[in-house]
């Protein structure tokens, strides 16, 4: 996968922001964390509509990434990946997903 010069994780766990933050450690890529939807839209106004947001499907609290991804859709972000670490089949649907992607950023295709 080839990616934006602006990348969004959005992921309750902090351990997978830290393997992403080392993998984009020497990158042209920018990438920064939030821990859920909501904090990332209170800042989405700072990231270009360009911008490629990846979004664990399990949030917490019983959210589901692939749910609330609409809201960041509705923004008019475009660029929306969702990231699990269960079977991809699990996951819904949605119109506004581009890819699902192991949540291990060494194994995206």
């Amino acid at each position: 996968m080839e990616f934006a010069p602006e990348i969004v994780l959005i992921d309750d766990d902090k351990i997978i922001h830290k393997m992403w933050k080392l993998h984009f450690s020497d990158s042209p890529s920018k990438l920064t964390c939030f821990s859920s939807v909501q904090e990332f839209l209170q800042k989405a106004e700072n990231f270009p509509p360009t911008t490629q947001v990846f979004i664990d499907c399990h949030l917490g609290d019983g959210l589901r990434g692939e749910i609330e991804s609409e809201k960041i859709y509705n923004r008019g972000f475009s660029e929306i990946h969702i990231t699990t670490s269960a079977n991809p089949n699990e996951i819904q649907s949605k119109s506004w997903i581009r890819s699902i992607q192991p949540k291990r950023i060494d194994q995206f295709s």
